[in-house]
């Protein structure tokens, strides 16, 4: 990752994402959760389906192979992931929030050794999935301490094991989205892929919203909720889409995807500095356990890009 443009790129998508878990966090005080998550995407979606219709010769879908891809998508990576994670956001903190979210490639190697018929299971495979495990293990684990005063993750509001295991559940949920995505054909681009994808899943996401008895009335509306809105459909949804597609024009999808463990770091940091969370060590210890699973799942990238 030496070109310049591409630095830029990574740790513009790193300060994008990472800030979106504080800007969910805040919100909450304003939105109901599911709606939030719906409004974020409805708005997002239709920017990135603006820039698609702007770069891409075809950002029409057309035919089976292409609806498949978009309903994959839009149910698990985009409506039933934010739901979950938006929910979950709810009771625990954003920097733990990211973290968890940090097993999605470890889940997603997992459910590819399983899934995909060119993928064989060897020993180092199980070892960096049970390491991810264990992981999260040390995150939701009941003697996790430094978390505002948090016993575990459920935190000062009550949660219990609420919050992780909602957000958790989110992120099997987009893993193994991404893994059956892999095995259908693509036939069109990324950027209307996702920019269909995930304005369609903001409209699942909204009707589950209805479902629960959510509605406009309930949110409050002022100059600092609209602002939370505002940035976290137009900057992460929108453009940190942006940054990363760009990124993925010029490098290797495994280098793009290390973004997943710079964005828990700007997370903490923008949880310290504007919500005034503070993690302990378990938290620490439990993201480098994660770490060291994706290492082991994918060692042969990890020694070549050391090397």
């Amino acid at each position: 990752m030496a070109d310049r443009r591409d630095v830029v790129l990574f740790l513009t998508l790193a300060f994008l994402w990472g800030s979106a878990f504080v800007a969910i966090k805040f919100g909450l005080n304003y939105f109901p959760p599911v709606l939030y998550a719906a409004l974020r995407y409805e708005f997002g979606g239709l920017v990135v389906l603006a820039y698609a219709a702007a770069t891409c010769e075809r950002w029409v879908p057309r035919g089976w192979a292409d609806a498949q891809q978009i309903l994959v998508r839009a149910v698990l990576i985009f409506a039933v992931f934010h739901a979950l994670l938006f929910l979950g956001q709810q009771y625990v903190p954003s920097a733990i929030a990211a973290i968890l979210v940090a097993m999605n490639p470890v889940l997603t190697a997992g459910f590819s050794r399983v899934l995909l018929p060119e993928e064989d299971i060897t020993v180092r495979d199980a070892a960096g999935l049970l390491c991810g495990l264990a992981g999260v293990v040390v995150l939701v684990g009941p003697d996790v301490a430094g978390l505002g005063g948090l016993g575990g993750l459920g935190g000062g509001e009550s949660g219990g094991l609420r919050g992780p295991l909602l957000v958790f559940g989110g992120v099997v949920a987009i893993a193994l989205g991404s893994t059956l995505a892999e095995r259908l054909d693509q036939r069109l681009d990324a950027r209307p892929l996702t920019g269909w994808s995930m304005f369609l899943g903001a409209l699942l996401i909204h009707v589950g919203s209805l479902a629960s008895g959510e509605s406009l009335a309930a949110v409050q509306w002022t100059p600092l909720s609209i602002a939370a809105l505002l940035y976290i459909a137009i900057l992460p949804g929108a453009a940190g889409f942006i940054c990363y597609f760009e990124l993925l024009d010029s490098l290797v999808p495994y280098k793009v995807n290390l973004v997943n463990y710079v964005v828990p770091v700007v997370a903490t940091v923008f949880g310290w500095v504007l919500l005034g969370e503070v993690l302990g060590p378990e938290a620490l210890v439990g993201f480098l356990v994660i770490l060291l699973g994706f290492s082991l799942l994918h060692w042969r990238q990890v020694r070549g890009y050391v090397g």
